[in-house]
Parts: C-alpha cells; structure tokens; sequence
C-alpha cells in the first residue's frame, strides 16, 4: 500500500513508530538530504536505540519532528497522524473528548493536540485574489432568545450584534476547474476603516467585489468595481450576492454549535482557520488533505497559546519566578543542595537556621537579587520571617513647643 485512502487505512498504516518515523522524514527532506537545524551540516549519523539524529560536526542531538508542530511532545507519531487525518477528513470537526477516547488520552491532551493541528492549518492569506469575490461579516455568540428576560434586558442594546464576535470573509467565486476559496479573520473592532482595509488587502485593486447593502462598504467603488445587494429587498441581483460566502458561515457555525458547542473568543480565530482550510480543499480526497496538512510544518506550539490570557507579573520581579523555601519539600531542598554541592557553591544551611540558610541558598542558585540592608537596620534573629532586616532605631522626635500666653486683657 502506497498510502491510505481511509482512516481505516491509516490506523493499520501507522500503526508501526518505524513506518511513522519514515514518513515524516520523507516529508521534512524531500529530497533525502537530511541537515542539521543547527548548523545546516549534512554529515548526520542515526541513533537508532533512540530514534534520534546525530549530526558530526556540531554534535547536536535532534529527531525529524524538530521544527514541526509535534516538536517535544511525547506521544508518538501513531496517534498524531490519526489526529491530523481526522481533524482533516472529518466536515464539522471533532471534539477534544471524542478524539481522546478514540486515541486513549485525556481530554485536556486531545484538546492540546487539535490547537497544535489548527497552528498548520493557518493560511498565510498574503496573495490577492483576482476574480470576483464576496465580502461579508457574520457574529459569533449567544443567541437572544435563549438568554433570561433578565440577561437579554441587560446584554442586548440595540442590534442582536451587540455583545458578540465580528467575523469577516472575503471569498473568491471559482473560476473555470478551480473551487472558491475563502480568507477569513475575526475583527477587534467593527469599523469602516477596518472593513475596507480587509477587503482591500485581500482583493486586487479594480477587481469586482459584491457585497450586501451596508453603508461600511460605500467607499470601496474607489479602487473596486463594487456592486452591492440590499438584503431587505432580494437576495440575488444578477451577478450582485454573497451566497457563496453565506454557504461558507453556515458550515463554520454548523461546527461550533453541532461539535464545539462552547468557543473562548481569544481561541476563535483557530477554529476559523480549521474551517477555512477544509473548504478550500474540499475537492482533494482524504489523504491529499491528511499530506498538505503535514506539510503545513511551521513553529512548534508552546503549552501558553497564542491568545491565552497572560499571568500578572511576578511580585518579586524578573523573568524566574519560585516559590517561598518554607513551602518546599525536604526532597526539593536535598536536589538543591546536591546541585549546589557538584557547582562548588558552599552554604551552610544548619536545622536549626534552615528557613534563613535555605532562603539565601535559593538565592544564590536562581540569582534572585536580595534587597541590601538599609543604614543602620541590625541583623535578623532566628524569629525574623524571611530573613528580612528590621528598621533601624531612631530617637524619639522632639516635643513640641509650648502654646503661646493669652493676651492681658484675656487674663483674669
């Protein structure tokens, strides 16, 4: 078997690592020049006891998956490849939960692995298209008639809009053999200017672009040749709709609410992009989309995603962030000492002074910058917490002057 043709095909296909481990290689060095990442050397040997590459002259260590998005995950090639081709292959999507039963891994790996696919699925969107095309916005949220009286009174002013997610699309009609194919983004802000600026970075100058009746897209018959439909009178005007783009959103929202149910909007983005990926290449067969996906390679996906809500900063400052020694384990506080002991580091952390002593042993092994003493401060006792310096003694501040005498006439 050349390749699979179902996902019947690929769980037997993939089923060996070594088959895996072939597989990707043909696909990250086509040619079968392997090269360092680090060096660009082709003088590369193979640890196969590891599965790992050697290279020979830089004698760095590194396996086909470096640069990819499975870099330094732990699971095996076996149950990425039937990640990708599910994903792929399956029209609304799959659920985190029900890839994980079906790989046998928890719910929160699954759902990592599919925001690692959707990272290759993202579409650089950098070229132009030419034909006719379609511009149109839809919105992402709850709807108004499944709220409570009381939320939808407080939620909704105005337009069912408000409140949700803008989403905007420009869609190239097919030409000839070539399928439509669409570029889609979600908006920060609703504007004119931003409206324009999408469909203007999207769509060639002086191609015909048709789009429904909202005065946001009146300026565009200076660079476009824009035609546009009013929604509340027909919905075809000759050439002038935007069914295309419609078919597209009723797919998209199909996936959210059939497979997804719940969307955070700051992940929104990557379910677009998955959606967008499978319609573009909608006319391939299984595989093909299963190969270009593995080809899509890029930047490895951190644990933190793009997006995803930031911590605050560290109180105590910097980039290395530790715990307080009091709450570490007397196993953490042997492994420090150990390491301390093989770099030559020498403290003296006694039983009887281990919260002081073990304070400035993590200090000087993480080069946490302690706060120098102020003139004057004493040393701190053994009952001092955390080692902190008291404030220096001062002498009492002078008293007042007395009040001035009443006048004369005041006096009795």
């Amino acid at each position: 078997m050349n390749h699979p043709e179902n996902l019947l095909d690929a769980v037997r296909y993939f089923s060996d690592l070594g088959v895996c481990d072939a597989y990707m290689r043909r696909i990250k060095w086509p040619g079968g020049k392997i090269t360092c990442p680090a060096c660009g050397s082709e003088r590369i040997g193979e640890i196969k006891t590891r599965h790992l590459l050697r290279c020979k002259d830089c004698r760095k260590q590194f396996s086909h998956k470096v640069g990819t998005i499975f870099e330094d995950s732990p699971l095996g090639l076996d149950k990425w490849f039937v990640a990708v081709w599910c994903i792929a292959n399956c029209k609304n999507g799959i659920s985190s939960h029900e890839l994980g039963r079906a790989l046998g891994v928890t719910q929160k790996t699954a759902w990592f692995m599919l925001h690692r696919i959707r990272r290759a699925m993202e579409v650089d969107g950098s070229d132009h298209f030419d034909g006719p095309s379609e511009a149109d916005t839809t919105y992402v949220g709850g709807k108004a008639e499944n709220m409570h009286a009381k939320r939808r009174a407080q939620v909704i002013q105005g337009r069912g809009a408000v409140g949700k997610t803008p989403v905007h699309g420009v869609l190239q009609r097919g030409i000839g053999d070539d399928p439509s194919q669409v570029r889609v983004s979600v908006l920060g802000s609703e504007t004119q200017a931003e409206l324009l600026r999408q469909v203007r970075s999207r769509v060639r100058h002086g191609a015909a672009v048709y789009t429904d009746a909202a005065s946001a897209y009146g300026d565009l018959c200076l660079t476009h040749v824009h035609k546009a439909v009013d929604h509340s009178v027909c919905y075809v005007d000759g050439e002038a709709h935007t069914n295309g783009l419609e078919n597209f959103w009723s797919l998209f929202k199909r996936s959210l609410k059939g497979t997804y149910v719940a969307v955070a909007p700051f992940h929104l983005f990557r379910y677009v992009e998955e959606q967008a990926f499978r319609f573009n290449h909608r006319l391939q067969s299984d595989f093909g989309r299963f190969f270009r996906r593995c080809r899509l390679y890029g930047d490895r996906l951190s644990r933190r995603l793009q997006g995803w809500p930031k911590k605050p900063p560290s109180p105590r400052g910097g980039e290395r962030s530790i715990r307080s020694p009091r709450s570490w384990s007397v196993s953490q506080r042997r492994r420090l000492r150990r390491s301390v002991a093989r770099s030559g580091v020498s403290e003296k952390c006694s039983r009887s002074s281990v919260n002081l002593g073990f304070s400035s042993l993590v200090r000087q092994v993480y080069q946490c910058p302690k706060k120098p003493p102020p003139a004057g401060a004493k040393k701190p006792s053994r009952r001092t917490k955390g080692g902190f310096y008291e404030s220096p003694t001062t002498a009492p501040p002078p008293a007042p002057p007395p009040p001035p005498p009443p006048p004369d006439h005041l006096r009795k």
